[in-house]
């Protein structure tokens, strides 16, 4: 490729296997319902980085028709993308960046491209979700779910100044005699860890609504509608037109609470972690909210 091109090629290949434990109908075993377990391996060779690995495992129980249980547990390799690693370096002039230090807001100069250093970044996740279906109201689920994230190196772009960035990494920040802020090197880099846990339950309904069948298409008098002789040549059966059913609609409701547990970001081995949830900024909005609530409806009907 040429300097104004990037390229990447990946081979990659993936196995899935699952295994019946327990269905149910062995002797004595009835009462403890349904068990299976399920492994996955996938490989990823990425050209000029190399060969990265996904590997998990799972456990699914349903001790009954309306209950079931799963725990998950997987880790993953991610290359860092092609433009992170090899973009050219470039100086953005009089860019208005908010100093955290000194509380002023000033231009600076912004360093932009890529870094060939980045190492790839490795996700550890644990997931435990418990599903009941009530007996009485089968298209209703509720469910609640912790999920555990842990990632090594990962992988950040200094978007904010914040003091944490600059007491791990003085070298990307730099300052005139007078303390003022005056260049950030925002080019991405491998950070020591990031931690979320977060407890998200609630509720997902759904219904499917069938409207009543049309009536017979005939005009006032009981004639034909207009057109019935031409459809009928054509070779549309009419008869079976008016016989069929109207297309059923489904209506889908959903409202999840999510309680983030932990949110932390260590930026290098030996400081103090930035703590997300207790203020810290996490973009320019401002830090990252502990409890959000979805709700979302929809209505689906002939596509």
């Amino acid at each position: 490729p040429g300097p104004d091109q990037l390229s990447r090629r990946t081979v990659s290949g993936q196995a899935d296997l699952e295994i019946p434990l327990l269905d149910g109908s062995l002797a004595g075993l009835e009462g403890f319902g349904e068990l299976s377990a399920n492994l996955n391996l996938a490989l990823e060779h990425v050209s000029s980085f190399g060969t990265l690995k996904t590997i998990g495992a799972g456990l699914r129980w349903a001790p009954a028709r309306w209950l079931w249980l799963t725990l998950s547990a997987s880790e993953r390799d991610s290359a860092p993308d092609v433009q992170s690693l090899v973009a050219p370096t470039i100086l953005v002039p009089n860019v208005r960046t908010y100093d955290f230090v000194t509380g002023d807001t000033v231009d600076i100069v912004r360093v932009e491209g890529g870094n060939a250093d980045l190492r790839a970044q490795r996700t550890r996740q644990f997931t435990a979700s418990l599903n009941v279906r009530p007996v009485q109201a089968r298209n209703l689920i509720a469910s609640v779910t912790y999920h555990r994230n842990r990632t090594a190196d990962p992988i950040l772009a200094f978007s904010l100044g914040l003091p944490e960035y600059e007491a791990a990494f003085p070298e990307r920040f730099g300052r005139t005699a007078d303390g003022r802020l005056a260049r950030i090197d925002t080019r991405p880099l491998n950070l020591a860890r990031n931690e979320r846990d977060e407890l998200r339950w609630g509720f997902s309904y759904f219904r499917t609504i069938s409207p009543p069948a049309p009536a017979p298409a005939t005009s006032g008098d009981g004639a034909q509608p207009p057109g019935a002789d031409a459809a009928r040549e054509a070779g549309f059966d009419l008869a079976a037109i008016r016989r069929a059913p109207a297309t059923p609609a489904t209506l889908q409701l959903a409202l999840y609470h999510s309680w983030r547990l932990r949110d932390r970001l260590v930026v290098r081995d030996g400081l103090p972690a930035i703590d997300f949830l207790a203020g810290a900024p996490a973009s320019p909005q401002g830090g990252a909210p502990q409890h959000r609530i979805e709700l979302q409806a929809a209505l689906y009907r002939g596509g």
